[in-house]
């Protein structure tokens, strides 16, 4: 009866208030680690702040191919995988598990350094240790954005739009419109520590900061 009446009113229950702000942070708190600190993960960690340049595939334009094909994957995924949404009709299921997968692919970040690559891969040439950490993480990059445009663009925002009405989505929007800058403080006061995380090693630092807001969004 009291939900008949909320509905009716055109009232957002506390749950779904809940739902909203969580999933609503933490997917922009992604989305800011992703736009903010994974291009200069690459350039202090791989290319070691210009020290070290691979003649194959220099940073800048490491740093194009990354942000073209991230956004023609946002693009592809969102049209594809907001349809598929609303054909299996499994919201709830886009979300859940894929800010679950999001979270694992942006641990994953942490672990993609020259070191670990290296020994992966067998590689012992410095400039070929560059191009294939480069590479792996563009192609992480893109992974991450496929899945975060499903997840958060294409069923959260679905989602959003299913649970109000004319009468209270202008209040919902606006709550969410706060929720990038929120997330961008969140982000940057916590990469502030980046250093301190790894004891001066900028590599350990990332690594554990991937680790710790991975943990966060899954």
């Amino acid at each position: 009866m009291k939900k008949a009446k909320a509905l009716a009113e055109g009232k957002l229950s506390g749950r779904t208030w809940f739902n909203l702000c969580l999933f609503g942070l933490i997917g922009q708190v992604a989305w800011n680690l992703e736009n903010m600190y994974f291009n200069t993960f690459m350039y202090e960690t791989v290319y070691e702040k210009g020290e070290v340049i691979s003649a194959t595939l220099p940073y800048m334009s490491a740093i194009k191919w990354m942000v073209g094909l991230s956004a023609v994957t946002a693009v592809v995924a969102t049209f594809i995988m907001g349809n598929l949404s609303d054909k299996m009709n499994k919201r709830k299921v886009f979300i859940s598990a894929g800010y679950l997968v999001w979270g694992v692919v942006t641990i994953a970040f942490g672990f993609l350094t020259k070191e670990n690559i290296g020994n992966l891969f067998n590689i012992t040439d410095a400039a070929k240790v560059v191009f294939v950490t480069s590479v792996s993480i563009i192609i992480m990059d893109c992974i991450m954005t496929l899945i975060g445009s499903t997840s958060n663009d294409s069923a959260f925002n679905a989602w959003v739009t299913d649970v109000t009405t004319t009468k209270n989505r202008a209040t919902a929007e606006s709550v969410l419109a706060i929720l990038p800058i929120v997330a961008m403080l969140v982000v940057m006061i916590s990469a502030g520590m980046i250093t301190s995380f790894g004891g001066g090693d900028l590599a350990k630092g990332y690594t554990i900061y991937f680790i710790a807001l991975g943990a966060c969004v899954c």
